[in-house]
């Protein structure tokens, strides 16, 4: 996982104004699923076994499936997936980017 970057109003050019953190993964190393959960306790402040379990909101199973790939196939980096969990909206990327915005 690369540091992860906390966006805000003033602190640069971001994609989208309400981003609050952003960051990059390998997935043969961390599962989607995983980093999802690490990246939300993290700007939280909350500890990973004190957030709602992720499969109220998705299949973790699934999106690391999705994600990830079979292997065979490498994705390019055009597969996204959003969904809500835990007050925050969560855009992942096949090619390993995970974005977090505060949920409207």
């Amino acid at each position: 996982m690369s540091s992860p970057q906390h966006w805000g109003k003033d602190d640069g050019p971001v994609e989208t104004p309400e981003c609050v953190m952003r960051s990059e993964f390998d997935w043969t190393d961390v599962a989607p699923s995983t980093a999802v959960i690490e990246l939300i306790a993290e700007e939280s402040g909350q500890d990973p076994t004190e957030l709602d379990p992720l499969y109220g909101s998705v299949d973790p199973e699934a999106l690391d499936r999705l994600i990830r790939g079979d292997g065979t196939n490498p994705h390019d980096h055009t597969l996204v997936v959003s969904f809500s969990y835990n007050g925050y909206a969560v855009v992942i990327q096949s090619g390993g980017l995970v974005k977090l915005s505060l949920d409207a």
